[in-house]
């Protein structure tokens, strides 16, 4: 449905099923984090098919209450959605107008604060306590983090390889362009990039925070759209272009066959 929505090649939909990442989280038996991830691919589907109704109640509302259900439906939601909402503001503020991106804002602030009546308020008081020893950290002579504190570009390196090799942030970066250049839900599409990478330099910098954010499993169905769409693009040039396709697509079965 994501990639009928930007018009991509259906054939990212079957790298999702050699891509390692998803069977690496059942390894670990992390299904409540798969849950919510289904849950957030929904919302971004949503976000994508439905940003002309969010200058409406009805749709600012709708939109609200998919934020609450994310950050409800696992705990990592709660950075990783209000962080991606925020992301989404700030570009929406900048390319469309200020007040549709604060719009945007307010819909996610009000969706946590409904999340956190819910359901974290009994977890304000931990939360406290993490942020303070943060706050503590940055300044001279504050308390160490329970966790190393590491060079952002090597952690983004680190995770980005650890879970897609080399082949797919090729692809990737190749399909993410023609995506864009295809102008459909391209506010959304840098939104899901630039979070994914302020994820990373979290982990990096504040990882008492962001150590178990899930962020290449945030990542990873788009890796998988642009990565098809790279290779459906390749296979449109000619017999050679058919035949490098077919390539790169029985490497990544193999690799990804043999990973798993």
């Amino acid at each position: 449905a994501m990639a009928r929505r930007l018009g991509a090649s259906p054939l990212g939909a079957g790298l999702m099923v050699l891509i390692p990442t998803y069977t690496s989280r059942l390894s670990f038996a992390f299904l409540p984090s798969l849950f919510g991830h289904a849950v957030d691919m929904a919302f971004l589907l949503w976000l994508m098919a439905r940003a002309d109704v969010l200058g409406t109640r009805r749709g600012w509302l709708a939109g609200a209450a998919w934020v609450a259900a994310c950050q409800l439906a696992y705990v990592s939601g709660v950075v990783n959605l209000s962080l991606l909402v925020g992301v989404l503001a700030l570009l929406t503020g900048m390319a469309v107008g200020w007040r549709r991106g604060l719009g945007l804002l307010a819909m996610g602030l009000v969706g946590s604060v409904v999340s956190v009546a819910l359901y974290y308020r009994d977890f304000l008081p931990m939360a406290s306590d993490v942020a303070g020893r943060v706050m503590s950290h940055a300044g001279p002579g504050g308390a160490a983090s329970r966790y190393p504190i590491q060079s952002w570009l090597a952690v983004s390196y680190g995770r980005t390889t650890d879970f897609f090799d080399h082949v797919y942030p090729v692809l990737a970066v190749v399909g993410m362009v023609a995506l864009w250049r295809r102008g459909k839900a391209g506010l959304v599409l840098a939104a899901w990039v630039l979070t994914y990478f302020l994820l990373l330099l979290g982990r990096a910098k504040a990882p008492d925070i962001f150590l178990h954010g899930h962020e290449t499993l945030l990542l990873t169905p788009l890796v998988c759209l642009a990565s098809g769409e790279a290779l459906a693009q390749l296979a449109g040039r000619g017999l050679w272009g058919r035949v490098g396709a077919g390539l790169a697509l029985g490497f990544l079965a193999a690799q990804g066959l043999w990973l798993q």
